[in-house]
């Protein structure tokens, strides 16, 4: 259902609920997966904190936070990497992929999240998450198109970030996750953030199919 809350701004499409408790992880298709992404590295600019607490009542959500609040580049303040279990996964072009991730915003400027794929071979997909409002941005033009992106809210201000794609190629070169304070197709113009803002994430997979839970 769409509402039109401002007439003339169009209409704003709410997330799916998917209730209390996240799916079942890993999902049975998954070919790439990480509970907590805490072996993903995170870039000299931005702040990893591990042992955070996460959607299933546990400690393996990480924070990823800006860590000045100056004016810098979006693409510095992220983990990237690839996830600890199938990382060598061959990917087929043509087969449909869906990568997802829990995400919870961390103060005003963690609003958006930032989530995309970086293959070497053919280019790169992604999309912009609204951790406030449960939307989906806009997407990266990177050569790699997405399909159906979509945000499903959970408990406690939790989201699931998802999209799919299929013009994967190859070995992945990397993913990549963090926080942005505006909404761009630019994941790498320039904002600004506070310190301490950010995004907590928790389990990152890559299933085949278009069902983002196998």
């Amino acid at each position: 259902m769409s509402i039109d809350l401002m007439p003339g701004f169009g209409a704003f499409t709410p997330a799916a609920s998917g209730g209390g408790s996240p799916p079942t992880f890993p999902a049975p298709s998954a070919v790439a997966y990480s509970a907590t992404t805490a072996n993903l590295a995170i870039t000299s600019a931005g702040l990893l904190t591990t042992g955070q607490a996460d959607p299933v009542s546990g400690t393996d959500a990480v924070s990823v936070t800006f860590n000045s609040a100056s004016t810098i580049s979006r693409g510095s303040y992220s983990i990237s990497g690839l996830p600890s279990t199938g990382a060598a996964f061959s990917y087929t072009n043509t087969t449909t992929y869906t990568a997802s991730v829990f995400a919870k915003q961390i103060g005003p400027n963690g609003r958006w999240l930032r989530f995309g794929i970086y293959d070497a071979t053919t280019g790169d997909v992604g999309v912009m998450f609204d951790l406030q409002t449960g939307a989906v941005g806009s997407s990266r033009s990177g050569g790699i198109t997405e399909i159906s992106p979509g945000i499903t809210a959970y408990d406690s201000g939790w989201y699931q970030c998802y999209f799919s794609t299929d013009n994967l190629s190859g070995v992945i070169d990397n993913i990549q996750l963090g926080p942005a304070a505006t909404d761009s197709s630019d994941f790498d113009a320039n904002t600004t953030a506070d310190t301490n803002d950010g995004v907590y994430i928790f389990r990152l997979q890559i299933v085949t199919g278009s069902n983002p839970n196998g």
